[in-house]
């Protein structure tokens, strides 16, 4: 990865020293450096590439959402979140209680695989729902059984919180940073009355307005 950073001018960038990815990996003169750095990520289970709010370019492995703190809470009780409407999007097509991740890395000599599964006690368990949702991933870069179930481990994280996104406004708070876990609480409103935990998957920052909008996923 610092050697990709290092050919595009990029010097301060912070990644975990953890985790190592295959070093045979050959890419054609199409793929753009955004593209090699997020396989790389992605084949070790790893968030894609992003710029903190210093500027660094980094990314953190993807935790098990549903034994993560929320790091921040929204809540109307405590005025931060503005009034306009929240946009609710639920969405069941593109959820899997069951992943498959195979190694389409040209350089290996034999077939390698790893699968995942949502925990017994997940909304869309194999265990609540009776049947399994099966998603299958190719990974360009991976070049173990270890590297391909981290990916595995990753992708069932965020196929398990694909159903249901909102958009919220609120005031400004910039101050955390991508993919943080987030807790909501909307007084009065049907589905968010208690507190919920959502992924930040992304935000804008209105700075005549200084107010923020976040895209969020709920987390099962």
């Amino acid at each position: 990865m610092a050697d990709v950073l290092a050919r595009v001018g990029i010097i301060d960038y912070d990644f975990p020293t953890t985790s190592s990815s295959t070093s045979s990996v050959t890419y054609d003169q199409t793929s753009t450096w955004g593209k090699i750095m997020n396989e790389l990520t992605s084949s070790v289970g790893w968030y894609s590439v992003w710029a903190n709010g210093d500027g660094t370019i980094t990314s953190t492995r993807v935790p098990d959402l549903s034994v993560e703190s929320p790091g921040w809470t929204y809540s109307t009780d405590q005025l931060s979140i503005l009034l306009d409407s929240i946009q609710f999007a639920p969405d069941l097509s593109g959820i899997a209680n069951h992943v498959v991740i195979r190694a389409a890395n040209t350089d290996l000599t034999s077939a390698l695989y790893a699968t995942a599964v949502a925990g017994a006690t997940d909304e869309f368990a194999y265990e609540q729902i009776g049947f399994y949702i099966t998603a299958v991933f190719d990974d360009n870069v991976a070049s173990s059984v270890e590297q391909l179930q981290a990916r595995a481990n990753a992708e069932i994280q965020r196929q398990l919180n694909v159903y249901q996104r909102i958009e919220i406004p609120s005031r400004a708070n910039p101050t955390h940073d991508s993919y943080d876990v987030i807790a909501l609480q909307y007084t009065g409103d049907e589905d968010f009355n208690t507190v919920a935990n959502f992924h930040e998957r992304g935000w804008s920052l209105d700075f005549f307005e200084g107010s923020m909008k976040h895209v969020l996923s709920r987390i099962v």
